[in-house]
């Protein structure tokens, strides 16, 4: 794994407050109305048409609704490549362990009726998981997958057939007995695995607390209540002619791995998987969520269960040196990422988001899993449609320099030309414009996933005849690493920053008895466009900012802490760009983050911009000078140390 010269990360762990959300309900809108920049998504769909035009998948549906508004429901390719029939918004997909939001949300319902303790053991419900070491397993461990289960696969094969002694088989009843029988093989709740077999288990207890069959019970207390029309649980009920064929990666290329005409994966109906489903109705779905458990004036969770659904529940059950890595944790039935955005995929090539502090949903339904997909992609494209300054900038986006005709070096750009080429690193920025006096913001770069302070990360400061408040830069000097992320804001709201990030830092898991944190801050003045006195900026704006942190395109220009600042007698900002080495040379990325605040002549590739123009510092003067700031952040994936950094 490659080390990153100058990693900028620290994820933020945040929890939303159900308590207050409101009953909204599915319907379209444009993305202006919810702060969604058309343009950058529309780059985001184009980023997928593409991937299917290369062959990577063959076809997606895409949705993405923001505070209840439905802004993209786009089509993309075939559903079956081969007769060339196209996706269609109704197209039904196999949501494979997109199924396990679902089926936690039926155990927490019984939970929230009495009928089911989340806490309480196994035993106390199935007879067969009463006694020995699997007589310790809880729900919530099942839930939260560190039950000590390590039982491989979706189902033991073959399935146990009808006989005397198994009149139900075969039967999710059966096979969970079976189960029992294996037992255990770690300390129940002392260690994370990934178990299907545990979700076997949760829909056997949904059947006994319920007294219903699995499919019965999520159809009349789940499915009917959302009216989400187009979900199932077995093949056998859903209509074939909506269903999209399953193509695997395979030598290189796609090939058929399930047709509708093939029928059921299995003879009985599964919690591990089977759902299957539209986007539109797993959308409803995910909207109940960010309502806070109601939808359309049906209660289905209460704010208890979904705080304790999108929580990280598997903390205490990773070690010290994962902590400092791992970017996400299980909730219950959740994957759960530090910065609150809880998520499912599906091993049939579906993926869903759900973001509570952008009210954000995002659906990538494929049935072409593995390969070079482009899911995670799209979903960080998206989130940087939502950035605030993008979503109220010009109707058309404005042309980065390649794109008309201007190209800086010989070498090939990374995917997005910005510093998140480099994996791992993230940007955000939270921006301030409040009346006509005050223009100003945070831009916060966070790096490699995990916790930056318990792994620390190579660096080094380079000063070019300059001077400043730039926070942190002695300990880069002596010890050549960085312990934080890296904050950029004004120069009067330096040290509020600073210890926002102190705070910020010593609230990640792991550090609870961290003593010492060495916040990296850099500024520059933008007095000239900011009242920069009133000191604006606060804690609230540097946590928003590392919320709001995100792979993919970074946003550019007039936003976070370029918002009032200006460059060689123009409008400055924030800029960014990658460079890649070709791969016989290593195929290192190096990726670069420019704040700019300083007179001079614009030149661009060699042509005096400005001087033709007549548009530059001091033009008038008999003397050209140059004064202001710059900040460069240089980040790259090629294994240096801080002093070959230097």
């Amino acid at each position: 794994m490659r080390r990153h010269t100058v990693c900028l990360v620290l994820l933020y762990l945040a929890m939303p407050s159900w308590s207050t959300a409101a009953d909204i309900t599915l319907r379209d809108g444009k993305p202006t109305d919810v702060g969604i920049a058309p343009h950058v998504l529309a780059t985001g769909v184009e980023q997928v048409r593409q991937s299917v035009d290369r062959g990577d998948i063959h076809g997606a549906v895409l949705l993405v609704s923001r505070r209840g508004k439905i802004v993209l429901h786009e089509t993309i390719g075939w559903r079956n490549a081969e007769d060339r029939v196209p996706m269609q918004r109704d197209t039904l997909f196999k949501m494979a362990s997109n199924t396990k939001p679902v089926i936690a949300t039926a155990v927490l319902q019984l939970v929230d009726r009495g009928h089911l303790a989340l806490d309480a053991p196994v035993g106390m419900y199935i007879p067969s998981w009463k006694n020995g070491a699997k007589a310790q397993v809880t729900i919530r461990q099942l839930l939260s997958h560190t039950s000590g289960l390590r039982i491989p696969g979706v189902f033991i094969r073959p399935l146990l057939e009808k006989s005397d002694k198994r009149s139900h088989a075969p039967s999710l009843q059966a096979e969970v007995d079976r189960y029992a029988e294996i037992g255990v093989k770690e300390e129940p709740g002392g260690s994370f695995s990934y178990s299907n077999a545990g979700f076997q288990v949760l829909g056997r207890l949904i059947e006994v607390a319920s007294g219903q069959p699995l499919k019965t019970y999520l159809r009349e207390s789940i499915y009917t209540p959302l009216q989400m029309k187009d979900s199932w649980n077995h093949e056998s009920d859903a209509p074939a002619d909506r269903m999209s064929r399953v193509y695997a990666w395979k030598n290189g290329k796609r090939a058929i791995k399930w047709k509708p005409e093939d029928g059921a994966d299995w003879p009985i109906v599964r919690a591990s998987g089977g759902m299957i489903s539209s986007a539109r109705d797993y959308a409803t779905f995910c909207q109940m969520y960010l309502n806070g458990g109601i939808y359309a004036g049906r209660r289905l969770l209460t704010p208890k269960s979904l705080c304790e659904a999108t929580r990280p529940q598997t903390l205490a059950a990773h070690s010290p040196a994962t902590l400092a890595t791992r970017t996400s944790f299980y909730g219950l039935g959740w994957v759960v990422g530090r910065q609150g955005i809880h998520s499912h995929s599906g091993s049939d090539g579906t993926k869903v988001w759900v973001d509570p502090h952008r009210e954000l949903i995002v659906l990538v339904l494929t049935q072409s899993p593995g390969g070079n997909h482009p899911r995670d992609r799209f979903f960080n494209t998206v989130l940087a449609a939502c950035d605030e300054t993008a979503a109220r900038g010009q109707p058309t986006q404005r042309p980065r320099l390649r794109e008309l005709g201007i190209s800086i070096g010989v070498l090939s750009t990374g995917p997005t030309n910005s510093l998140t080429d480099v994996a791992g690193v993230q940007v955000g920025h939270d921006t301030l414009i409040e009346g006509d006096s005050i223009r100003t913001g945070v831009t916060v770069v966070k790096p490699c996933p995990g916790n930056v302070f318990l792994s620390k990360v190579p660096a080094a400061i380079y000063v070019a005849n300059g001077f400043g408040k730039f926070v942190g830069s002695t300990q880069i000097e002596e010890l050549g690493v960085i312990e934080t992320p890296i904050v950029l804001t004004n120069t009067l709201s330096t040290f509020a920053a600073a210890d926002a990030l102190v705070r910020w830092s010593l609230d990640r898991p792991g550090c609870e008895s961290v003593k010492s944190v060495n916040p990296i801050v850099g500024e520059c003045n933008d007095g000239f466009l900011n009242d920069i006195r009133r000191r604006s900026v606060t804690s609230k704006h540097v946590v928003a900012a590392l919320r709001n942190a995100h792979a993919g395109p970074v946003t550019e220009g007039c936003v976070g802490t370029g918002t009032g600042v200006r460059c060689m007698g123009w409008k400055g900002g924030i800029g960014s760009s990658s460079r890649r080495l070709p791969k016989k040379l290593g195929g290192y990325t190096v990726g670069v983050l420019v704040q700019t605040n300083f007179g001079g002549s614009l030149t661009i590739a060699g042509a005096p911009v400005g001087r033709e123009l007549g548009r530059y510092y001091l033009k008038d003067q008999v003397r050209l000078q140059e004064h202001g700031s710059c900040i460069v952040i240089v980040a790259t994936d090629a294994p240096l140390d801080s002093r070959r950094a230097a």
